[in-house]
């Protein structure tokens, strides 16, 4: 087993992650923009409102915004072209009836609206009309977008551990801070027992080798100068280290560290660990 495995970044893992509703509201508006956007500009006193339905940039737009959130939602795995395209068409599609549903709540409220405003000039009413039904629409897109996503999401992401870890000694029950189950050849931050007392943990980026139900078997990743050593190998930075520019080294001649998920200092991967590194783990620990 030389080659890394696929790569965990590919798809939502590396993607924003969780959207907020708030983000949500703004990839419902854009979703049906070329629905909405004419109900949000008043038309001018000496003509009608643009015509905008038809126009090629705003479909750009909401396709392009489907693909982007159907891509988030479709799992660190590989890239697979039908899925991507079924994905996106459900988020679309469901855009799509959300904006016509809110198009008929706004139409019903519309009497509403013009009996409330009764008295204030014609023009002013007919855009508030319309600005209360793209209101809607785009209230109603986002909440369809948001249903869609984590639906999508839930099918294809990673179950979570089975339940929180216990210390090894009689400290409080933590639960996993992880949000994914970490994968070989991921690199990630956590709490990494002292191999001299493994009662003691010090913070330390480590490379995942195997992945167990409650915990992780690392290799650990150290910035301190390693290179008299002959159990540790330089490591490059590409793919999980984007801003320190420090050099690394990698622990690769001593066997694994154990780390509870409990012990784990973030919710999700910093990156891959390098094509060449994890040869040389796979050499040295997967090879045997």
């Amino acid at each position: 087993m030389s080659g890394r495995p696929v790569r965990a970044g590919g798809g939502g893992g590396g993607g924003l992650g969780c959207l907020s509703f708030v983000g949500f509201l703004f990839a419902g508006y854009l979703l049906g923009l070329p629905a909405v956007l004419p109900l949000l500009i008043k038309p001018p006193d000496d003509g009608p409102r643009p015509t905008l339905i038809l126009n090629p940039v705003l479909w750009l737009v909401s396709l392009l915004t489907a693909v982007l959130l159907a891509w988030m939602a479709g799992g660190r795995g590989p890239l697979k072209p039908k899925r991507l395209a079924v994905h996106t068409a459900l988020l679309g599609g469901g855009a799509a009836l959300a904006v016509f549903g809110g198009a008929f709540l706004g139409g019903l409220l519309e009497e509403k609206i013009r009996t409330g405003l009764a008295g204030e000039g014609a023009e002013d009413i007919d855009f508030f009309v319309s600005f209360v039904t793209a209101l809607v629409e785009i209230v109603a897109a986002g909440i369809v977008t948001l249903v869609v996503f984590q639906a999508v999401r839930s099918r294809y992401a990673p179950a979570a551990p089975p339940g929180p870890w216990i210390g090894p000694r009689t400290g409080p029950r933590r639960a996993p801070a992880v949000a994914i189950v970490p994968r070989p050849a991921e690199v990630w931050v956590a709490e990494v027992p002292l191999r001299e007392d493994p009662g003691r943990t010090l913070r330390h980026y480590c490379v995942i080798v195997h992945a167990h139900a409650t915990h992780a078997s690392v290799l650990q990743i150290t910035s301190q100068d390693k290179d008299y050593r002959q159990d540790h190998i330089r490591m490059p930075n590409d793919g999980w280290d984007f801003k320190s520019g420090k050099a690394h080294w990698l622990e690769i001649g001593r066997p694994p560290r154990e780390v509870p998920y409990g012990n784990f200092l973030s919710h999700r991967p910093q990156g891959m660990c390098p094509e060449s590194t994890w040869r040389e783990i796979a050499r040295a620990h997967l090879e045997r």
